[in-house]
């Protein structure tokens, strides 16, 4: 009888380790490996809608730094909160890399004094300074916008400037709803 107690008391013990271990191996998954997310707002279309759930590479950024036109999930450089406790995240464009030079000038982003060419950004869209219209990128910084550039559509780097690099979470790489646009971003 005491016999079947400790074996079942170490199996319980077993069972209850291995759980912890596999919540461990996930949630180290999640934040360094890939995650998911579903799209909010308009600010990314005609790329990205509303209800669009994606998925995005961690690990890259371990390894290495978002390139131009990436599209990235980033810690919202206002500081907005989720529930009060958790970052809130947003999915923007990569558009200015460290130590350039941006301008924006009649609707158009100029990088290092060149033309911005953006085949993704919405047709209709005029792109509108909000604070400024020249930014000059530190060692450290991105400049990033969404691809819907009308007016109140997309709050980004036009607003609060330059983000930190740490503030960048993930490259989006994948959508998986819908189904009929599932595919690589």
């Amino acid at each position: 009888m005491k016999e079947d107690k400790k074996e079942k008391s170490g199996d319980l013990i077993k069972n209850i380790m291995f759980i912890v271990l596999a919540l461990v191996i996930a949630i180290l998954i999640r934040k360094y490996v890939f995650s998911t997310h579903i799209v909010k707002g308009a600010s990314m279309e005609d790329t990205l809608h509303s209800g669009d759930f994606i998925i995005t590479n961690n690990l890259s950024l371990v390894f290495g730094n978002p390139d131009r036109e990436d599209i990235v999930v980033v810690k919202d450089p206002s500081g907005g909160k989720t529930w009060g406790v958790f970052d809130r995240l947003v999915v923007k464009r990569v558009i200015g890399l460290p130590g350039d030079e941006i301008d924006l000038n009649e609707g158009k982003f100029y990088i290092n004094g060149e033309l911005l060419q953006e085949e993704y950004e919405a047709e209709d869209s005029w792109t509108m300074a909000t604070v400024g219209n020249h930014w000059e990128l530190t060692a450290d910084e991105y400049f990033i916008v969404g691809d819907n550039r009308n007016l109140g559509k997309s709050y980004d780097s036009r607003a609060y400037g330059p983000v930190d690099r740490d503030l960048i979470c993930g490259r989006a790489r994948v959508r998986l709803f819908p189904f009929d646009k599932m595919g690589k971003i």
